[in-house]
């Protein structure tokens, strides 16, 4: 499908589940990024307009993955650079590849 950015320019937007698998990019430049006490509703914006999106920090990846723990996304793939990270049904990661959502763990074990 092909929609208009607010700049006017024609750009693909891919369907948020495809297969049965649903697929947020991570992209921690140009991701969504959302205050603590606004993540779960702007989730549940980007989820339901049923297209890919991509997220850029911890706390949205926590709470995808605690949205799968709680049965409301099912197959949830996270792509990020030339990974595709699966996320069981307790909402553990197959993986964690650097670069991918590390960067507070990084400082965090600076510190102490």
């Amino acid at each position: 499908m092909l929609i208009t950015d607010d700049d006017d320019n024609l750009v693909q937007v891919l369907p948020l589940i495809k297969d049965g698998v649903t697929t947020v990019v991570y992209d921690p430049v140009n991701g969504n990024v959302f205050p603590e006490k606004r993540v779960a509703d702007e989730i549940a914006k980007l989820l339901s307009k049923g297209q890919q999106f991509s997220i850029g920090g911890l706390n949205e990846i926590a709470y995808l993955r605690w949205l799968v723990k709680k049965g409301e996304v099912i197959n949830l793939r996270f792509i990020f650079d030339d990974h595709t990270i699966v996320v069981d049904k307790d909402g553990n990661l197959e993986k964690s590849p650097e670069g991918f959502g590390d960067f507070l763990e990084r400082y965090l074990m600076e510190l102490f």
